[in-house]
């Protein structure tokens, strides 16, 4: 059988096929293109060089693809070797990548070393600098000069900022140089540390008042009948929004619960007769529709939270099967 044969060009030139117009099959001895067959993109190369793309470059690496693009972006401050445009894609030698890659690897190598453990002994009256700082807190000596920034209005004001104010100070020209005894920095619990992920940070001497206030209120909601207390109202008493209200509810709410043994809205479900939990909620919400049915004292995390007395009264007015 005579084949009549097309040339069909692919988007790769290099991987072109033939195909039989007949069965549209590539005839006997011509594999096809697909996952079974090895790809064949050819070498791309600059002056007579290997040149990689972005994703080849990434490969090689053994970084992302948006590391890549980072490299690309900040060429000049990083060094990175020149780019040949190709058509759409850019490419860079592989030679000069993989040495600049090794060099860059060694610059970079501060990142690993600050997680070894470094030695910090040494006298408690000893002065350090920053560098001697970031030692102790495990952290980049730039990270402890921005602290150094953010802190100064803090001490001009005689209050501890980022960092606890520095115990010597020498004026050479133009530059500061502030110094630390290492005990007072090691005395020093530094911001977002021994904290739990999610925990919210220690609250400043100002909101410690209002935490104070709302904790008062909530003390005498939980023993006055009928008064529930919302973030909205606590924001009007203390001047705040009601968001930063509601921060301040939370923080206090579990103490007046355990305090006053305040019960939640789970408990008047329990309390229900019907066969499935869908029924008791059911049951409990239609319950709580009454008008005698107790004020919650204030909600916490979503669940309302009510007094003992109030709520064991009612229960027990609904069991008799009261109107």
């Amino acid at each position: 059988m005579e084949h009549s044969l097309t040339h069909r060009p692919t988007s790769d030139s290099s991987a072109s096929r033939w195909i039989d117009r007949a069965t549209r099959r590539p005839p006997p001895g011509r594999p096809a293109a697909g996952p079974g067959r090895a790809a064949r993109r050819p070498t791309m190369l600059i002056n007579g060089q290997s040149a990689l793309n972005r994703k080849e470059l990434a490969e090689r690496a053994g970084v992302s693809y948006p590391t890549v693009g980072y490299w690309f972006a900040n060429a000049d401050r990083l060094g990175f070797p020149a780019q040949h445009r190709r058509g759409r894609s850019t490419y860079v030698v592989e030679e000069e990548f993989m040495q600049w890659l090794e060099e860059w690897r060694q610059r970079d190598d501060w990142r690993r070393k600050r997680e070894e453990p470094k030695d910090l002994s040494g006298s408690p009256n000893e002065l350090i600098g920053p560098q001697g700082v970031a030692d102790i807190f495990g952290v980049h000596v730039a990270t402890i000069n921005g602290y150094v920034r953010k802190s100064i209005p803090a001490w001009e004001r005689g209050e501890k900022g980022l960092l606890p104010p520095p115990d010597e100070v020498e004026v050479t020209g133009k530059v500061i140089h502030r110094r630390w005894r290492r005990k007072t920095i090691t005395d020093f619990k530094r911001p977002g540390v021994g904290r739990k992920k999610g925990t919210p940070q220690p609250f400043p001497s100002e909101a410690k008042k209002k935490l104070e206030i709302t904790k008062a209120i909530l003390r005498v909601a939980a023993q006055d009948p009928g008064r529930s207390e919302t973030p909205e109202g606590l924001a009007t008493v203390l001047q705040v929004s009601a968001r930063v209200a509601a921060t301040y509810l939370h923080e206090v709410a579990p103490d007046v619960i355990k305090e006053y043994q305040l019960r939640p809205f789970s408990d008047i479900v329990a309390a229900m007769t019907g066969s499935t939990e869908e029924t008791r909620l059911w049951q409990a919400k239609q319950a709580m529709r009454r008008d005698d049915a107790p004020q919650p004292v204030f909600k916490y995390n979503r669940v309302r939270y009510y007094r003992p007395d109030e709520l064991e009264t009612f229960l027990a007015h609904l069991e008799t099967g009261g109107n």
